[in-house]
């Protein structure tokens, strides 16, 4: 297999709004040989097209990675639950960041990662408006499983059809819109920066003039936002199990469920092209 060439800091706007085209938010720990796993395996995607950098980066430095890839239409298809919709910035209404990381789900490990983060997220909304055509974003949790009926949590993003930020009816839209996958780091799928970034792309009219869906996808099955626990067994015990190989062919089965998981789940969401 050829090596994958990585372009960083770069956004190619007709590939991004190319439809077929499925953006990973890669991170690491968990999942570096994630694009290797995927694309070795038969026909589950085709090729990497780019990566990019992430334009911030909190304290605790996790390295983030933007792939785009191409998916294959021979994945399987997930059943769309009925979503409840509220504003994708909803967040951004209290001044207190404690409920961040003292509620559930935990979205944060501390009151300072909490507040960086809040405190980009707010900076980086006041200043779309000069950037951008303004367009806000609708936001629901979801919860689907895996081929082993593991259940995953997690959440999706999608332009409000309202000027309120709510959502109206999507069954009824006739935009085809591409699907972007954010994958998380060690800290888990409920992290308060991974619903930024996807607020963030759904808000970016400039790369996806006609509106983009993203979901943030769950590989360890974290619904209360366990993965931010200072005591790291259960973390590294479920880690442990994703990440075995088969006895047969020596490739990560648990992880790749998921991840299939996780696409079928986007493919299946009103106005995605599947």
């Amino acid at each position: 297999m050829p090596p994958v060439p990585y372009y960083y800091d770069v956004i190619i706007p007709h590939q991004c709004c190319h439809h077929r085209l499925v953006l990973a938010y890669m991170t690491r720990p968990l999942f570096l040989n994630l694009f290797y796993l995927l694309t070795g395996q038969r026909g589950l995607f085709n090729t990497a097209a780019f990566a990019m950098r992430s334009a911030f980066e909190p304290s605790c430095a996790f390295n983030r990675k933007i792939m785009m890839m191409t998916a294959n239409n021979n994945c399987g298809e997930a059943a769309v639950p009925v979503l409840s919709y509220h504003s994708g910035i909803d967040i951004l209404e209290s001044d207190d960041p404690s409920f961040l990381y003292s509620s559930t789900p935990r979205l944060a490990k501390d009151a300072n990662y909490a507040q960086a983060v809040l405190d980009a997220w707010k900076t980086d909304v006041s200043g779309r408006s000069s950037r951008q055509a303004r367009r806000s974003s609708s936001a629901a949790s979801i919860t689907y499983n895996d081929e082993d009926g593991c259940e995953l949590y997690g959440y999706v993003y999608r332009p409000s059809l309202s000027n309120d930020g709510k959502e109206e009816s999507y069954n009824s839209t006739n935009r085809i819109l591409p699907g972007i996958v954010l994958f998380h780091t060690g800290a888990g799928p409920q992290d308060v920066f991974l619903r930024w970034k996807a607020d963030a792309l759904v808000s970016d009219s400039l790369t996806f003039p006609n509106g983009v869906v993203v979901l943030i996808a769950d590989i360890l099955g974290d619904e209360t936002g366990w993965a931010w626990d200072t005591d790291r067994t259960r973390y590294e015990t479920v880690a442990a199990q994703i990440l075995v190989p088969d006895d047969t062919n020596g490739m990560r089965m648990a992880l790749q469920s998921r991840v299939k998981a996780a696409l079928n789940t986007l493919r299946a969401q009103p106005g995605v092209d599947p």
